[in-house]
C-alpha cells in the first residue's frame, strides 16, 4: 500500500499495475501457554510448533489473548501468533464508517488494505519458519532452549473473518501445511448483508443511500408456519390439541 494509515491504497506504477513501495513494520500476538513454557527443555528439544491465528469480523490480533483462544493453545501444547487483518480490523472500523455514510462506492476500497495482510503474513509465516522466532532470547527459556519451534509443520486457525480471508491467505501461502476454518459461513459478497454483525453497517448505508432498490439485497431466509398455541414450527409440533396456522 501506498501509507500505513487505514486510508491507504494499494501503490501503482505510472501504468497502473501493483508496485513494490519500500518496507514497512506491524504488530503481532504472541502467545506461549503455560503448557509449553513449564516443559523442560529435554522433553521440547526443539520448541513447540506454531499455529498462525486469524481473528474475526473487525477484531485485531489480542482476540487470541482471550480465554478461549489461550485455553486451546494450552491443550494442544502449541505456540499462537496473530496479526491485524489490515483493511478489516478494529483500526479499520472508522473508514467503513466513514465511506458508508458518505460515498459508499469507496467502501470497496478497503480490499487493498486487505491485500497487503496478506502479504504481512507471508512475511510472518517466512520468519517463522526462517527460524527468527528460534533464536531470539524473548522466545528461549532460561538455559537458551527455544520455546518456538521454526521446523515444525506451520498450522492456520482462522474464525470467522479468519475462516473467510484465511482461506484466500492459505491457498497463497506456501509455509502453511494443516489448516481449520471455523465458522465462516460464506464470501463476503452473499454473507455481509445477511449476517448480524453488518447490521450496525448497514444501518449507516441507509442513510447514504435513502432508496432501497439501490442497496444490495437484503433478502431473508423463508420460515415454515407456526403453531398458534406454542410457537414450534408446525411440522414438528408434536401437542395434539394444538391449532396451526392456516
Amino acid at each position: 500500500v501506498d501509507s500505513d494509515d487505514p486510508f491507504a491504497l494499494l501503490a501503482r506504477d505510472a501504468s497502473g499495475k501493483v508496485a513494490l513501495n519500500g518496507t514497512t513494520t506491524f504488530p503481532f500476538t504472541l502467545v506461549i501457554p503455560s503448557s509449553v513454557a513449564s516443559a523442560s527443555a529435554s522433553s521440547s528439544l526443539n520448541g513447540a510448533p506454531v499455529v498462525c491465528y486469524g481473528h474475526g469480523f473487525f477484531g485485531d490480533k489480542k482476540e487470541l489473548e482471550g480465554a478461549a483462544p489461550r485455553a486451546i493453545m494450552d491443550h494442544a501444547g502449541v505456540v499462537a501468533i496473530a496479526i491485524d487483518w489490515q483493511g478489516m480490523s478494529v483500526d479499520d472500523i472508522s473508514t467503513v464508517i466513514t465511506d458508508l455514510g458518505g460515498d459508499v462506492s469507496q467502501t470497496a476500497l478497503l480490499g487493498d488494505r486487505v491485500m497487503q495482510a496478506m502479504v504481512n503474513w507471508a512475511a510472518t509465516t517466512n520468519a517463522i519458519k526462517a527460524g527468527l522466532f528460534t533464536s531470539d532470547p524473548a522466545f528461549q527459556r532460561a538455559d537458551g532452549s527455544p520455546l518456538v519451534d521454526g521446523e515444525a509443520p506451520l498450522s492456520y486457525l482462522g474464525i470467522s473473518e479468519g475462516h473467510i480471508l484465511g482461506g484466500v491467505m492459505n491457498a497463497l501461502n506456501d509455509d502453511t501445511e494443516h489448516v481449520v476454518l471455523q465458522v465462516g459461513g460464506a464470501g463476503w459478497t452473499t454473507i455481509m448483508f445477511r449476517a448480524r454483525p453488518f447490521a450496525s453497517f448497514l444501518g449507516i448505508m441507509s442513510i447514504a443511500m435513502s432508496d432501497p432498490l439501490a442497496r444490495p439485497s437484503t433478502s431473508r431466509r423463508a420460515t415454515s408456519r407456526r403453531c398458534t398455541r406454542c410457537a414450534a414450527r408446525a411440522r414438528r409440533c408434536s401437542a395434539s390439541t394444538c391449532r396451526r396456522t392456516r
